[in-house]
């Protein structure tokens, strides 16, 4: 049960009460003692009792005492850490100084401009994978001298084939010899047909020989001379198929000569997307790198300005009850 002015009732633990002029009061939830009194003041005659009852004094270079005294031992030590905890939260936000607005203002935009930083990189990568080219100067320099070394093989192998096929129509005219076939420097160089020409040169100096003891109807001459014609018979198919060879290497070199100018085509495209990628890049970088700097003087700066206050120590409930003091009290008595 309560009794308060203008009136009275019961409240359980936890329970609000009404009270008039004051308002609802909520009681504790936990265990109350027996029997306590509430005396509620209004706002200014609060602000004006704990205003005589706290002290702030200065102690020497940067810090600051808060010593203050009350009738409980509890609510003593909670109204200094109150103040100082006020005065924390109005220093991080109200009153905060110049530098401390600048430097969470630089923080913002750090973030923002590493975001952006992300994103160009992402692009950035996504161009070169799907293009293919990493350096577009590089690339393109890669390009010409390849398609350059390109043409010259191309140049030559057609210039080949071109001579090749006039001797082979020739000898499949019955124009030229299959000897005369073979003395293609190119047809020289491959094995099969020095096969064939050391085999002719073998068989023609045994021939030769036998002429000399033998007439040309000979059996075993004969058979000499039947050899030499089928190895001879044998290099015009191969001048063919080596002249088929050529085709296909000159289609090919003309297929890769064609991927190479398409690509030397869209090349300037490629160039030119990946140097803004590039430059948008190197220019967020550059932009993230200065507001760091500029993060770091402002945060020394907000140091310097007070912006790092913080409690060294906190107030704590007294353990020795300051007053009322039984000597003094005595002493008191007696002289009344």
């Amino acid at each position: 049960t309560y009794t308060a002015d203008g009136g009275a009732g019961a409240a359980p633990p936890g329970g609000e009460i009404a009270i008039a002029g004051v308002g609802r009061v909520r009681l504790a939830a936990g265990p109350l003692p027996e029997r306590f009194r509430l005396t509620f003041l209004d706002r200014e005659d609060a602000i004006t009792r704990i205003d005589d009852r706290l002290q702030v004094e200065k102690q020497g270079g940067e810090l600051v005492e808060l010593d203050y005294t009350g009738p409980d031992s509890v609510t003593a030590a909670e109204v200094p850490n109150a103040v100082i905890a006020v005065y924390l939260e109005r220093r991080r936000t109200v009153d905060r100084g110049q530098n401390a607005r600048r430097l969470e203002f630089l923080e913002a935009k750090a973030d923002s401009a590493a975001g952006e930083l992300r994103l160009a990189e992402a692009a950035l990568r996504a161009d070169q994978e799907g293009s293919g080219v990493f350096d577009p100067e590089l690339s393109g320099k890669a390009a010409l001298e390849a398609r350059t070394e390109l043409r010259q093989r191309l140049s030559a192998i057609e210039s080949e084939r071109a001579a090749l096929s006039t001797l082979v129509q020739q000898a499949a005219a019955g124009r030229l010899s299959g000897r005369q076939l073979a003395a293609f420097p190119s047809l020289l160089r491959a094995p099969a047909i020095n096969s064939i020409l050391s085999q002719l040169t073998t068989l023609e100096t045994q021939r030769t020989t036998l002429r000399e003891r033998r007439t040309d109807r000979d059996p075993e001459l004969v058979a000499l001379s039947t050899s030499i014609a089928e190895l001879e018979g044998q290099l015009l198919p191969l001048a063919r198929t080596y002249n088929q060879s050529l085709d296909r290497e000159a289609a090919a070199l003309g297929a890769e000569e064609g991927r190479l100018e398409a690509g030397l085509r869209s090349l300037p495209g490629f160039a030119e997307s990946a140097l803004r990628r590039q430059r948008d890049v190197r220019r967020l970088s550059q932009t993230v790198l200065g507001l760091q700097a500029q993060i770091l003087d402002a945060r020394l700066a907000a140091i310097a300005e007070g912006g790092q206050v913080r409690a060294v120590d906190l107030a704590v409930p007294s353990k020795r009850q300051r007053f009322p003091r039984p000597p003094v009290v005595m002493l008191g008595a007696l002289l009344l």
